[in-house]
């Protein structure tokens, strides 16, 4: 379901990798929240860029968590392709899909 949900993901966003990481995490990133919105660390400032495509996600890449009972149990890394943006429906549909993981590693 994992390697399923990556290359959903890789192809919903254009994005140059993708891969799930479960916790602990080596380093914080940027977070693609519910809504669709991309909010920084508490440390970050960070300046939000447009292509024709929608919103650049961060050079850095950023975290979709993926949550099971409410909890977080991992989350996927996605770093995008340089001058590729992604609409908000499809950041919207991207939370979707982590939503899936998460309630398939409840059942697991």
């Amino acid at each position: 379901m994992i390697e399923a949900a990556e290359a959903e993901l890789s192809a919903l966003l254009t994005l140059r990798s993708c891969r799930f990481e479960a916790p602990p995490y080596e380093r914080k990133l940027e977070r693609l929240e519910r809504s669709g919105t991309v909010i920084p660390p508490k440390q970050l400032i960070t300046v939000s860029r447009f292509s024709r495509h929608g919103m650049e996600l961060p050079a850095a890449g950023v975290e979709l968590p993926v949550l099971s009972r409410g909890q977080e149990v991992g989350r996927f890394v996605l770093e995008p392709t340089p001058e590729f943006g992604a609409s908000l429906e499809q950041r919207v549909v991207a939370v979707a899909l982590a939503d899936q993981v998460g309630a398939a590693l409840g059942t697991s």
